[in-house]
């Protein structure tokens, strides 16, 4: 059992991996939605969509010039990914497993989105 579960981590990890490498915000075609819909599984879509929120959040601090209109920005960028991940959900026909990945990135972003609207408050 314990050489069963040391290769499903390792498969996992992989697959995290290749979402992670194929997640390019430098790209100039790059579509955060686009890149939901491939084929990955929904915790790699989870676990660096998550990274790269957390990156681009502490790029912001990070910076330390203009962090609240940054923050602002990030605000905007955060609301105008939740509305793209939403019309996949109400406008596509998707299957059982990417419709709970989707959603279970859209619960993530709220939160996010959340935690960034209380920082441009504050």
């Amino acid at each position: 059992m314990k050489k069963i579960e040391t290769t499903m981590m390792q498969n996992v990890s992989k697959l995290i991996k290749r979402a992670y490498d194929k997640y390019d915000q430098e790209q100039e075609d790059f579509s955060r939605s686009g890149w939901v819909m491939g084929d990955h599984i929904a915790q790699a879509i989870c676990v660096v969509g998550s990274l790269m929120w957390t990156w681009t959040t502490e790029q912001i601090f990070a910076g330390g010039v203009d962090i609240q209109d940054n923050l602002e920005w990030w605000l905007s960028e955060n609301k105008k990914e939740l509305k793209e991940l939403t019309k996949i959900v109400s406008r596509r026909d998707l299957d059982d497993r990417k419709r709970k990945a989707v959603v279970a990135l859209i619960t993530q972003d709220v939160h996010y989105r959340d935690i960034i609207d209380d920082l441009v408050s504050n």
